[in-house]
């Protein structure tokens, strides 16, 4: 068999796929089997305890004197407050820590976080 007729039947075996049994997943390929139904999204921000009135009319009070900085004859109703979710704020804070180890000089930001919900 001459040499070139050698490199086109390494060359074909080179181009078929390999059998299923042989293929690993990828962990995201893995992951695909998880329904959507056993992870919950945590929220960055909640809703503020009602039990802190004061607070919230500071809040509101604050909110609209900024609103009205410009000298307009504006109103502004605060309907709802919210507040940092400290689980949130705790694990993006050690998520980006961890991913920052290897490169200190660099900037992360967490814009998702999922929670694998208990059965």
């Amino acid at each position: 068999m001459e040499w070139w007729q050698k490199f086109v039947k390494w060359f074909q075996k080179s181009r078929e796929k390999p059998s299923s049994h042989n293929q690993t997943k990828s962990p995201v390929d893995q992951l695909e089997h998880v329904s959507d139904s056993q992870w919950k999204q945590v929220p960055e921000y909640i809703p503020m305890a009602n039990n802190d009135k004061a607070l919230k009319e500071r809040i509101s009070l604050i909110a609209a004197s900024v609103a009205t900085l410009d000298g307009s004859d504006k109103q502004l109703k605060v309907t709802k407050i919210h507040t940092r979710n400290p689980e949130f704020f705790k694990i993006a804070l050690m998520a980006a820590s961890i991913a920052a180890q290897d490169k200190p000089d660099s900037h992360f930001i967490v814009k998702k976080i999922y929670k694998k919900q208990e059965a």
